[in-house]
This record gives structure tokens, C-alpha cells and sequence, in this order.
């Protein structure tokens, strides 16, 4: 059986085509009469979106499903309750506005979960952001 390339080797050759071979390829240094300078940069700026995108959905699909689980327990642990992710997002969400006494006391752990969801979250759209240092 072969399964490799998978969905996130070929989302990522795709991005890095588009970053070293169409984006020269458009070079507004070197276009020609029916491509102008602006139209050139126009189009590498949107080649640089659709590599970047092609990498976020790669990283989607390596790392979304275990911060996916991970932040569903950690919302079930917190709400003592289970269910689907979506689901206990609105239950927290009904949970502060209905009741907002459910975090205190609780807060440093309510700041641990959302924290932790940020990170995992930032893994995929914006890893670079984890790497800087304060």
C-alpha cells in the first residue's frame, strides 16, 4: 500500500511551488509589457496568501486533531460535563453569562484552559508566534 505523499507533504510542496517557483516566475523586475509592475505584485502578494494558507492547512491536519481533543477534556473537566467541542464552547460561553459565579475561585484554572487553547491554536494559524520571546 502506498500512502505517502500524504494531504499535509502535498499541501506543503504546493506552498513551497508557489513561494520559489511561481513567485519568480512573476518577478516584477522581470515581467513584460501585458504585465505591469503593480499587477506582478498584486499577484506574488496573493501567491504569498495561498502558500501561507496551503501551510496553515497542512498544519491543521497534523496538529487539529489532537488540540481538538485535548481542549474538549479540558472544557469537559472544567464544566463536569461531556459533549462535543462546539458544544461545550457555547456551554461555557451560556455558563459565564447566565451564571458568571461558575469561575470564581476557579479563575487560575479557566486561565490555564484558555491559555492552553491559545497556544494549540496559534501552533497551527501562527507557530512563528510562539517562538518570540518577550
Amino acid at each position: 500500500m502506498i500512502d505517502k505523499p500524504g494531504p499535509t507533504e502535498l499541501l506543503l510542496a504546493v506552498a513551497e511551488a508557489l513561494t520559489t517557483e511561481v513567485i519568480a516566475s512573476i518577478n516584477p523586475s522581470a515581467c513584460d509589457a501585458e504585465l505591469d509592475r503593480s499587477d506582478a505584485a498584486g499577484a506574488a502578494y496573493t501567491v504569498r496568501i495561498a502558500a501561507n494558507l496551503c501551510r496553515i492547512v497542512a498544519r491543521q491536519a497534523e496538529l487539529g486533531p489532537e488540540a481538538e481533543r485535548a481542549t474538549t477534556e479540558d472544557l469537559e473537566r472544567f464544566l463536569s460535563r461531556s459533549g462535543s467541542l462546539s458544544g461545550l464552547v457555547a456551554a461555557l460561553d451560556q455558563a459565564l453569562i447566565d451564571n458568571p459565579a461558575i469561575v470564581e475561585g476557579r479563575l487560575a484554572e479557566l486561565h490555564a484552559l484558555l491559555l492552553a487553547n491559545a497556544t494549540r491554536r496559534l501552533a497551527i494559524a501562527r507557530p512563528e508566534y510562539l517562538q518570540r520571546k518577550p
